[in-house]
């Protein structure tokens, strides 16, 4: 199944539709086959004109996949990025939670719990220990399960 197959499929159906390794897989051969018909005329900036379509058909599939993931409020199970969609649909659904009955200081930080000890350039955290974070690295760091954002119990 071509790229563009893939987008028309998925822009027609009501529902995210399953997709596929063995798609994914189809594509990356006819792109090989492609850049390999490039080269053997001499033509790179043909190869560099397909790649660049090709690349930004990729993102349009991806974004069309995002927003029908976030407006039914569900991801496709079997579907090689149905992780991806769980988590941008968990972020979406943190980001907004901080409404009801989450803390929020002056400056958008928020209360965590380090869930292990982490330590990647400015960031030093250690596991059990509590922190104010930004709320968008706050809710990076629970989508990956590195922390766990506290709310109040009221």
């Amino acid at each position: 199944m071509k790229l563009g197959k893939i987008i028309e499929d998925e822009l027609l159906s009501r529902e995210l539709r399953t997709l596929d390794i063995a798609s994914l897989m189809e594509e990356a051969e006819h792109v090989g086959r492609v850049l390999s018909w490039c080269i053997r005329r001499g033509t790179p900036e043909i190869c560099r004109s397909y790649l660049e379509i090709s690349r930004s058909a990729g993102e349009h599939l991806a974004r069309i996949r995002i927003v029908k993931a976030l407006e039914s409020g569900s991801g496709v199970e079997g579907s090689i990025d149905s992780n991806i969609l769980k988590a941008i649909l968990r972020a979406s659904k943190s980001m907004f939670s901080y409404l009801n009955g989450r803390p929020i200081d002056p400056f958008g930080k928020i209360p965590v719990k380090a869930l292990g000890s982490i330590e990647k350039g400015r960031l030093k955290l250690k596991k059990n220990h509590y922190y104010m974070l930004q709320l968008d690295e706050a809710i990076l760091l629970e989508m990956a399960g590195l922390v766990e954002i506290l709310s109040l119990d009221i």
